[in-house]
């Protein structure tokens, strides 16, 4: 059932998702790039426009979780557009596949893009073309290509693999590879350390802790078991 239009978490998101449509609308009206007044943009960050893409990236579940669950106003209109302007090839804000021959900051961004969608799949992919659904399979299958499995970087993946095998149970659009996620489990697996404390260290060689360590190996952990637990009890 929908949930209240008023929460306590109202005066903290709602500013904050104010001030994102202000830019987005301002850098662009695809709502696939934001530039905010006097903020840092790197070159690793930018869409074909030259105009940022992660900023976009970061407010997605924030957006996904408060459309999924129901809130008003709701912001599927933007995650609509989101989801078909950045993602097309065509389109002067597109966020571009990500390398062949490297890692790249595109397949961090594509965990939280994959988990977005899957949030909100029912809502979003019956208003988009099998194109548009075409276009954001193609882009997130290219945040695969390169292994990322020495550190943290491996749940990016992982989860991006576990939400395009959710969605191609219904979409025929979609496709995942089980094998390459289960491979990235187990190298995620390997970083536990001995005990029940429940510490990870970010790397396969020495203990290496900071505070990315807590952002993705719970929250990516936690994306990845809504997606995937049931069918990977084992892992769940």
């Amino acid at each position: 059932s929908a949930a209240p239009s008023g929460t306590f978490a109202d005066p903290f998101f709602l500013p904050i998702l104010e001030g994102f449509l202000r830019n987005a609308t301002r850098t662009s009206d695809s709502f696939a790039v934001c530039d905010f007044p006097e903020g840092t943009i790197l070159p690793g960050a930018v869409a074909k426009s030259g105009k940022t893409y992660d900023s976009v990236s970061r407010m997605l579940p924030a957006i996904a979780a408060w459309v999924a669950s129901g809130r008003q106003p709701s912001r599927d209109d933007v995650l609509l557009r989101i989801f078909k302007n950045a993602f097309d090839p065509a389109h002067p804000d597109y966020w571009r596949a990500a390398p062949t021959d490297r890692q790249h900051q595109l397949q961090v961004e594509s965990s939280i893009v994959a988990w977005s969608l899957f949030l909100t799949a029912d809502r979003i992919l019956p208003r988009m073309t099998s194109r548009q659904r075409a276009n954001v399979q193609a882009w997130l299958a290219s945040c695969t290509q390169v292994p990322v499995r020495s550190n943290n970087w491996a749940w990016f993946t992982a989860v991006n693999q576990a939400a395009r095998l959710s969605l191609a149970r219904k979409w025929k659009e979609f496709s995942g590879d089980a094998a390459s996620m289960i491979e990235d489990l187990k190298t995620l697996d390997k970083m536990a350390l001995p005990g029940d404390d429940g510490w990870y260290s970010d790397s396969l060689s020495e203990e290496v802790y900071d505070y990315y360590n807590f952002w993705v190996f719970a929250s990516h952990y936690l994306y990845w078991n809504r997606i995937a637990g049931e069918e990977y009890p084992e892992w769940r």
